[in-house]
């Protein structure tokens, strides 16, 4: 299993996890609306994060089935879209994964969408297509290191 660390200030009292999955951009059945006030919602939280969980992008392929005549962009729009709606809030994405529209191109053609959006994004290191365990530290004391007592 994949691994990802993320440290955050000790002064947080909590954080929030938003989970981005299932926008299908792409699709003619998107919600715009819906998506741009989710993605405006975690950008309004100072200690909100978010976890992409796969199938933001449609992807139909010819053999799936999703309808490929319906897309209402094409596959390399739709990457280009998802960048551009995730760049405001890329330094909180901690962890991606794919899902199984994206993996219809992978299988049929060998190319990892999500890797690409998270490449462009600058968090690839934060993206494993089967799965990411991720451990938050909030404190400013590295792993391994005593505390003297103090939570941190």
């Amino acid at each position: 299993m994949y691994c990802v660390t993320a440290d955050y200030p000790a002064e947080w009292p909590d954080a929030r996890i938003y989970i981005l999955s299932d926008l299908h951009i792409g699709d003619a059945n998107a919600d715009w609306d819906e998506i741009h006030a989710r993605v405006q919602r975690i950008a309004d939280d100072e200690r909100g994060l978010c976890v992409l969980n796969g199938d933001l992008l449609n992807t139909a392929v010819r053999n799936s089935v999703s309808d490929i005549y319906s897309e209402t962009v094409p596959p390399m729009e739709q990457i280009k879209m998802a960048v551009e709606l995730l760049s405001p809030i890329r330094k909180r994405i901690i962890a991606a994964d794919t899902g199984n529209h994206e993996n219809r191109v992978y299988r049929t053609d060998g190319l990892d969408m999500m890797r690409l959006i998270c490449r462009e994004l600058g968090i690839e290191h934060r993206y494993a297509p089967e799965g990411v365990l991720c451990f938050l530290r909030f404190g400013d004391k590295a792993p391994g290191e005593r505390s003297g007592g103090r939570k941190k």
